[in-house]
């Protein structure tokens, strides 16, 4: 048998807009021996081209994400409206730390702005998702990853179906 290679995908204006807008963001990898690690992401962004996507991670919390995307390079992000409970999953390839853009602290309050005003519409208050999203600048890492497949995981008979990019 042979092995298939992911073909890269494009992530649509559609797509980018909902990553952007009041989403929870979950990421993972195969650690050592196959187990998974899985880290909670502060926000993710889009590059212009939807070719690129970067989360960022406090890096305090995620030492085992890190380290499983630093051996294989591989992650499946999993973004989901709370309120809607629409949820994409986003697989990648050639995961790997970068710098942190200029522009991450305020890619970092709006993401926690836009999560806080979805969570109030069901019920949570802000203290909630302050604590849930509360990190140390500083402490701050970015990974970049190369999209290789965008799947429907909202609950309901399209869960699993790719996305078109």
């Amino acid at each position: 048998m042979v092995a298939r290679v992911p073909q890269d995908v494009v992530v649509s204006e559609a797509l980018t807009a909902f990553l952007a807008d009041g989403v929870s963001v979950v990421v993972s990898s195969g650690g050592a021996g196959g187990w998974p690690a899985v880290a909670r992401a502060l926000g993710c962004t889009v590059a212009a081209d939807g070719r690129r996507v970067t989360v960022f991670l406090a890096e305090s919390a995620s030492q085992g994400l890190l380290a499983a995307t630093a051996a294989g390079g591989q992650v499946a992000v999993v973004v989901t409206k709370p309120s809607t409970h629409r949820s994409i999953q986003i697989k990648g390839r050639a995961a790997a730390r970068v710098p942190l853009p200029a522009d991450a602290r305020a890619v970092l309050a709006h993401h926690g702005e836009a999560f806080a005003r979805d969570l109030l519409t069901i019920g949570y208050d802000r203290r909630f998702t302050r604590t849930l999203m509360d990190h140390d600048p500083a402490d701050v890492v970015a990974v970049a990853f190369t999209p290789c497949g965008i799947f429907d995981q909202t609950p309901g008979p399209n869960a699993g179906s790719a996305v078109a990019s």
